[in-house]
């Protein structure tokens, strides 16, 4: 089809639908509707997925490839090898992998949260896919059922009062002792269902409603109680074992519906009073006598010292000593947080340890050995192949941690990461489940926007490129801050864990890489001027600043009531400088316009802002054109703009929803400026042209949105967000561009633009929603065929097309 002579206009950033418009503007021959053109633009997922370990590293993050928290591991035990397996991530929700861990997929990002923190499937059907939820008020919503494999999921837990009993409770294991029959442990105490999740308590389905079962002598223990431990019994699905947190081991006899009997893990039958957090195990050949314990002591005595207790169920504990203490001195973790416990199907003896190490015992008598050389620290799953999958003797296991997923057949000799493979394509079936505290990109260009760098949870400092080269882990432990030279992309400054400044990251090849140590501690956050080169760093209540990409930083100035953190102390407009304007603990901010001056500068402090809580700001954003336009974001999800240097204010919090926010950018490409935050909400995007708050684009899972990136030197902005757990999305255009003006390479590029609009138009899709750039300026191309939907922007002027 073609346009008639008939002149079109595109005014400059006018948006207009190609084929899908009123005829009055422009009368083409033939007409499609909206619904057949493309859709609005997607986030796409751009990695780590997983992310690649390269050498020299710490001997706690492990060989890798790493993804990231794992809480929970279910193995399908149908067919003849664990091909079916489906893993619980702390906050990127359920995935499964059907081909043994090549390919993943995530099951749960339609579902209101993907705080996930257990899986279990029915043991008649293993369709039956039941998912524990877990995290504060906004997170933890209950449990998951699947009928489907994880395809489509209900949700259990809601009362007959409608209230869903879970909401901000943590659900931490669920055992299904026999079709139907669940037992929950959470932390608001432990529940039982005869009747698939229906509903829950000691009678039910009688009171068709939930209820906490009571554990020991007259049901004392029953409300508000945590339960750290549950397991039914290995060789009699009627007898199930609980523990709970502080107190002790339960024995029900009757599947779980009554735990009337004493505690049997006390100093006075072998093991320890001072106890906190329990987990459990049992043998199963050649018999299901022995039991192990792990038991996290009192951690405010003791600093996280963990031990190991063994017993024999053969024996009385009333008469005779049951427990006795083996081989794990010395012993510890993070308290509960990296704590698991398993003995192999196959040997009574042979235990292992995960806590923030990995160990096994082969003998009670011999001391723990460390056998996780090539496994990521902090250790929170622990599962075996299944009985009718056996082809090893240790018999074949998994462990879930901060690293991801791995496993062994041959106790610990030679591991496996089956996270899915390292590639760089979008979307490519692995494990995307880094936990971002920051990240951030190269700008300028097609090829500066080719780098990522990333601060993550466990996984220290990476950097990389999707499509291209994958995500490589530059540093490990904790990765806090990260932030990016604008005029060198290969310049990154970063902290990881005690203080550790890094800079220059190419992602191609093994990067060369330089430290300093400042003697600052954790809690430093670093900024980049937008017109490159000069950095900033806030620590407690000072701002340094430097103008050597931060080799070398001097004192700026001391705010007597402290910045706030975690990357969003200082703020700048690409128009200016000299303006800088910070955040402080107080929920005020300050700004100078001499920062040029250095440690001369001259503030204008603690401007109070009228509705504002007295808490830091999680964001500040300047308009890129203009330094007196700022808007402040707090985590209680309110939002404020200046227009004059914070001479008045204005509440544009509106309709967003009350979840703790993390950014704020400001997005120069469109007219009113809009302005984006990002948080537990999502990513939405406000507009003075009215409407409130909106998605910002379809395709966002429900992960905490923890940082956000912004080039807008693209046209649509180039925006990246980086999540909790579910790595690191971009919001995807197919741009192209038209310069009448270029006689040169013609790639469709912002460096080698088409020369004429009908290149454009007619270029090959890549199925992301298509933009024409158009650089102002005639372009006599009638008749123009047009063969696909897109939108046509002009810029630097109007363009004319005729």
């Amino acid at each position: 089809m073609s346009t008639n002579t008939h002149l079109l206009r595109v005014g400059n950033f006018r948006q207009l639908l190609l084929l899908a418009i009123c005829t009055s503007i422009i009368p083409f021959e033939t007409l499609r509707s909206p619904a057949q053109c493309a859709g609005p633009a997607q986030w796409k997922q751009i990695g780590p997925a997983p992310l690649i370990v390269d050498s020299p590293i710490p001997a706690y993050t492990g060989s890798g490839p790493n993804s990231g928290h794992i809480e929970d591991i279910a193995i399908d035990p149908s067919g003849l090898s664990d091909q079916t397996i489906y893993v619980a991530t702390a906050a990127g929700g359920i995935w499964k992998t059907v081909d043994g861990g090549s390919t993943w997929t995530p099951k749960t990002d339609g579902m209101p949260s993907v705080f996930t923190s257990a899986v279990a499937l029915d043991p008649a059907n293993s369709s039956i896919v039941y998912a524990g939820t877990g995290g504060d008020i906004y997170h933890g919503l209950g449990i998951y059922k699947s009928l489907d494999g994880g395809n489509t999921w209900t949700i259990l837990g809601t009362n007959s009062l409608g209230v869903n009993i879970f909401r901000g409770a943590s659900v931490f294991r669920i055992v299904i002792p026999s079709s139907s029959v669940l037992l929950v442990a959470s932390s608001i105490g432990l529940y039982r269902s005869v009747d698939g999740g229906q509903s829950f308590g000691a009678n039910a389905p009688l009171f068709n409603d939930w209820h906490p079962i009571p554990i020991g002598p007259g049901g004392t223990l029953t409300n508000q109680i945590s339960i750290s431990g549950l397991k039914a019994d290995t060789g009699n699905p009627s007898i199930i074992y609980v523990a709970v947190t502080s107190k002790g081991i339960f024995k029900s006899v009757d599947g779980g519906a009554s735990f009337p009997t004493p505690n049997f893990l006390t100093a006075a039958n072998g093991a320890t009073d001072d106890l906190e957090i329990i987990r459990i195990a049992q043998s199963t050949s050649p018999n299901t006598l022995t039991m192990y314990a792990s038991v996290a002591l009192n951690s405010s005595l003791t600093n996280g010292l963990k031990k190991l207790f063994r017993a024999d169920l053969s024996i009385n504990p009333n008469t005779a000593q049951q427990w006795r203490e083996i081989c794990a001195p010395g012993i510890t973790g993070q308290d509960d947080y990296d704590q698991t416990l398993g003995v192999d199907p196959q040997n009574a003896d042979r235990v292992y340890v995960g806590n923030d190490d990995f160990f096994m015992a082969t003998n009670d008598a011999n001391p723990l050995i460390s056998i996780g050389q090539d496994v990521h620290y902090d250790n929170h799953a622990l599962t075996f192949s299944p009985p009718s999958h056996f082809n090893s003797n240790p018999t074949r296991l998994y462990v879930g941690n901060d690293g991801g997923i791995a496993y062994t057949s041959d106790a610990g000799s030679h591991w496996a990461h089956p996270a899915g493979a390292t590639t760089c394509s979008y979307q490519n079936g692995a494990l995307a489940t880094i936990g971002f505290y920051q990240i951030d990109m190269g700008r300028g260009s097609t090829a500066n926007n080719a780098y990522n760098y990333g601060a993550s949870q466990d996984n220290g400092l990476e950097v990389g490129s999707c499509p291209g080269t994958p995500w490589h882990q530059k540093f490990g432990g904790d990765g806090y801050e990260i932030a990016v030279d604008p005029l060198d992309p290969t310049h990154a400054i970063g902290l990881s864990d005690g203080g550790i400044v890094a800079w220059g990251a190419p992602p191609t090849g093994l990067p060369s890489t330089s430290y300093a140590n400042y003697g600052w501690q954790n809690g430093i956050w670093f900024y980049f001027d937008p017109n490159g080169h000069v950095a900033y760093a806030a620590t407690g209540t000072n701002l340094f600043r430097s103008t050597d990409q931060g080799y070398s930083f001097t004192l700026m100035h001391t705010f007597p009531q402290g910045l706030t953190g975690w990357g969003v102390s200082v703020a700048m407009s690409t128009a200016s400088s000299t303006t800088a304007w910070v955040g402080l603990s107080d929920g005020t901010v300050a700004y100078t316009s001499d920062a040029n001056l250095g440690a001369g500068s001259h503030w204008t402090p603690d401007i109070s802002i009228p509705g504002a809580p007295s808490e830091g700001p999680c964001g500040l954003a300047v308009d890129p054109g203009n330094s007196a336009i700022v808007v402040v974001a707090y985590p209680n999800a309110t939002v404020l703009k200046t227009t004059n240097y914070g001479v008045a204010w204005t509440d544009i919090t509106d309709n967003l929803p009350y979840q703790p926010l993390r950014a704020v950018i400001i997005d120069p490409n469109h007219s009113p400026h809009s302005i984006i935050v990002a948080g537990d909400a999502g990513v939405l995007l406000h507009s003075d042209a009215g409407g409130g708050w909106q998605p910002l684009a379809a395709g966002l899972p429900p992960a905490e949105a923890m940082s956000l990136v912004i080039d807008y030197g693209p046209v649509p902005s180039l925006i990246r967000v980086g999540t909790y757990d579910r790595s690191a999305f971009e919001l995807a255009y197919d741009r192209q561009y038209v310069d009448w003006r270029n006689n040169g390479t013609q790639d469709g590029t912002r460096e080698h633009p088409f020369k004429t609009v009908t290149q454009a138009v007619n270029a090959p899709a890549n199925g992301d929603a298509r933009y024409i750039v158009i650089q102002a300026g005639d372009y006599p191309e009638s008749p123009l065929t047009i063969t696909q939907c897109g939108t046509l922007t002009a810029i630097n002027g109007s363009a004319t097309i005729h």
